[in-house]
This record gives structure tokens, C-alpha cells and sequence, in this order.
């Protein structure tokens, strides 16, 4: 999907979400943070698996509980949704590494860069792409209790989100030269220890979001993949969200049961499609119950216009579902907003259809369970 018209400025098409649109300027965006602005990280502490305590879980859940495990959301939003990983078609990842050592990290600190220009060139089109956090980061000045962040960290804190790295082959001798190995995304099971899921795996005990090419040079990790379906869990709902142009960076920290990274850095374009099919899933849930959905809330491929057809009633949404009123009641706001932000041509046909995203990561070093 490439727009016939320019980007939408990201303040004024967040603005636009507000009932009624904005009666004052919204407000100044803040002053842009650079790497070195934002300053070392204090050091890992390896004896704790968390960021700590969160601040409570995605106000879109209901307190007693998610959506069941076995709750087919997958098959909701497009018409033409993404299968399972299971069935689904993926991406030539290029040919497998030695087999080798096999340890684990756990992602502790996730977030989003908010700094447009701070973001990488992830397409080759010699421009930052970074769209989604600008995007966030407005939605974030105009409704504070949406920031994405702040969710983000609440949900790793509390364990609704629990995804790491996987080494294959990496032993001691290439933590600060070597590329015979390979590392990949995971996501970890429920409970203590770290259990990668079965949906995040190959049936050859390989990740599914695995980086085609890996290396690291003088302690720095440089990974990248052309794309990746990165599968994961968070708020009980099972995710599959496509990125094209992957790359993972930052340095390598060995760990006594694993091997951890610090400044790293993970980029891509996610896919306008599977960031609706994300949201479709989301407003799906049980916690969104209030909303009576009949169907799936965007169907894009009837177009941007129309992508937005199903009745809303979010009159039954308590205020403990501000998340679920939000996205029904500006639906037909959000889709034009983030296809017409597309930033990222995803496979190479010259229309930009994903959203440029630069995340910001710390993980520890784990030994993996099975």
C-alpha cells in the first residue's frame, strides 16, 4: 500500500484521534534525545530476570484473566490472515550454522525510539526510518495512559511478555571475533525458568526469527535478516508480527549461564498487514468483550476508505478498557494514519507498506530450559 499523498505530519494525524480533534496546538514535542544523551546503561544485575515490578498489566485485560490459550486469534482481522507459523510460508533464512554450544538470553529492558531522526536507515533509501515510535511517541503526548512504553514495561515487569535470544555455536572463543554461529528471537513459556515456546521454534531446534547473517567484531554483535515473522506471546495473545529489513546490533556480555547484550539495538519495517492483524486480535480479546465485535475491526483489503466498516457500540467499555474504546472509536482515523506514515518498502517493489521501527534492548545472559 504506498499513499497518492504525502506522510501525514505524526502530530497532527495523532491529534486527529483525540474526540473532536484538539481545541489548543497540541504540545511541543520534547527536545530529541541522542545515544549519547541517553547515557551508558547502569550494569545488568544477572541476579534478577526483570526490569521489576511492572505497573500493572495492559489496561485492555480483564482482571480475571486473558484470552484462553487455545483462542483462535490468529485467524481473525484480514481476509486473508496470516497462518499459524506452523502452516505459514517463511522467508528463505539461508543456510543453517554449525551446530554448537546452545545458551539463551532474556530481554529485561524493550523500548521504543521515539527520535525520528534517530532511527536507522533500515530500507537503503538513505533516510531514517522510524515512523511507529513517532507515531507512538504522539499518541503518547496526546493520551499519556497509552504510552507504549510505559506498557511495555509494565508487561516484562509482570511477566506478560517474555522473549529473548537464542545462541547457537557461540562459545567462548567468538565473543569478541567470530560468525560461526547463529542467534535468533524467542519467546519463553510461562513460569520460572526459560522454556522457549514451541510456537518460536523449528522442529529442528532452530528459532523461527532467526538472522541470516551473524557476527561480531571486536565485541559487537551485527545481525541481519531480509525478513522474519517474529512470534510471540504478550497479554495472552499469541502475535506474529512480519519485518522486513531485521538487523540486531549492540555488545555481547558473557554470563555465567548464558550470553547477554547491552546497547543493543533491533530494527525493521513491520508490515502495515500484520500490525492490523495485531490490532484486530487485540480488540478481539476477552478483555475487550464490551466492545460486541462481530468480526474483525479492520479489513484492509477493502480498502483504506472502507477498511473500517463493523458497527461500534463502545458505550459498555469501563474505564479500566480505555485501550479497547480507543482503537474501535478511531479505527477508521487509524488505519489512514499508519498506511499513509508507511515508511519502509518491505519487498522491494517500490511502495512502501511497513512501518519503520527502532527498538532499544538490554537482555541477560540465561541458560535455556526445555
Amino acid at each position: 500500500m504506498s499513499p497518492s499523498r504525502a506522510p501525514w505530519p505524526a502530530w497532527a494525524a495523532a491529534a486527529l484521534l483525540l474526540a473532536g480533534g484538539c481545541t489548543e496546538p497540541p504540545p511541543a514535542p520534547p527536545p530529541q534525545q541522542t545515544a549519547a544523551d541517553r547515557g551508558t546503561p547502569a550494569p545488568m544485575d544477572v541476579g534478577s530476570d526483570s526490569t521489576g515490578p511492572g505497573d500493572g498489566s495492559m489496561d485492555v485485560l480483564a482482571a480475571d484473566g486473558g484470552p484462553s490459550a487455545d483462542a483462535d486469534l490468529m485467524d481473525r482481522g484480514l481476509t486473508d490472515a496470516a497462518p499459524e507459523p506452523d502452516d505459514a510460508a517463511r522467508p528463505d533464512q539461508g543456510p543453517s550454522r554449525p551446530n554448537g554450544p546452545i545458551s539463551g538470553a532474556y530481554i529485561n529492558e524493550l523500548r521504543f525510539e521515539t527520535a525520528e531522526e534517530a532511527g536507522a536507515d533500515i530500507d537503503g533509501d538513505g533516510d531514517g526510518d522510524n515512523r511507529l515510535g513517532v507515531l507512538l511517541e504522539s499518541v503518547r503526548l496526546l493520551l499519556p495512559e497509552l504510552d507504549a512504553n510505559v506498557k511495555l514495561r509494565a508487561a516484562i515487569g509482570d511477566g506478560a511478555l517474555r522473549v529473548g535470544l537464542h545462541w547457537n555455536g557461540l562459545d567462548e572463543e567468538q565473543l569478541l571475533d567470530g560468525d560461526a554461529f547463529e542467534v535468533g528471537i524467542i519467546d519463553f513459556e510461562a513460569g520460572p525458568g526459560y522454556v522457549p515456546t514451541r510456537r518460536s521454534m523449528e522442529a529442528d531446534g532452530s528459532p523461527r526469527a532467526r538472522f541470516v547473517e551473524a557476527a561480531i567484531e571486536g565485541g559487537i554483535l551485527r545481525a541481519r535478516a531480509r525478513q522474519m515473522r517474529l512470534v510471540f506471546t504478550i497479554w495472552d495473545i499469541p502475535v506474529a508480527f512480519d519485518v522486513a529489513h531485521a538487523s540486531l546490533s549492540g555488545m555481547v556480555v558473557p554470563f555465567i549461564d548464558g550470553v547477554g547484550l547491552r546497547d543493543g539495538r533491533l530494527t525493521g519495517g513491520v508490515t502495515i498487514e500484520s500490525i492490523a492483524r495485531f490490532l484486530n486480535d487485540f480488540v478481539a480479546a476477552p478483555g475487550c468483550a464490551c466492545l460486541g465485535l462481530e468480526g474483525p475491526l479492520i479489513v484492509l483489503d477493502r480498502g483504506v476508505a472502507d477498511a473500517c466498516s463493523v458497527p461500534i457500540d463502545a458505550s459498555g467499555c469501563g474505564d479500566d478498557q480505555t485501550s479497547c474504546r480507543f482503537f474501535a472509536e478511531r479505527c477508521r482515523i487509524i488505519v489512514p494514519m499508519f498506511t499513509g506514515n508507511a515508511d519502509v518498502d518491505s519487498d522491494g517493489d517500490g511502495q512502501n507498506d511497513a512501518l519503520g521501527v527502532d527498538l532499544i534492548i538490554q537482555a541477560l545472559g540465561v541458560a535455556l530450559g526445555q
